[in-house]
């Protein structure tokens, strides 16, 4: 999940390997859900109901000293970005995981 509290290229460069390494799973009946679907929605619940969540426990407690509030602030940004951005960004990754696994 650290990936979540990046930049946001860093954030894109693992999602897509996260949705590679689903596909594949999937592709090989070693995963039940088709991660295609929702791809771009899940993301967004991610963020919204398990990172900044935890970006903000991370804070709280203080384990990371005065750069704590660094993780809720990728966080926020990075899912703002994406839902500005996601969903052309989710039909790229799916395009092309498509066209390097098939």
């Amino acid at each position: 999940v650290a990936h979540t509290m990046q930049s946001f290229p860093i954030f894109c460069k693992w999602n897509r390997r996260l949705y590679k390494e689903l596909y594949v799973a999937h592709s090989s009946d070693r995963l039940t859900f088709n991660p295609e679907e929702n791809w771009y929605e899940n993301q967004i619940g991610f963020f919204c109901h398990y990172i900044i969540p935890l970006s903000r426990k991370m804070q709280t407690c203080g384990v990371f000293g005065t750069t704590g509030n660094v993780f809720e602030y990728f966080a926020t940004q990075n899912k703002k970005r994406w839902m500005e951005e996601g969903e052309m960004i989710s039909e790229n990754i799916i395009r092309d995981v498509k066209e390097e696994v098939e």
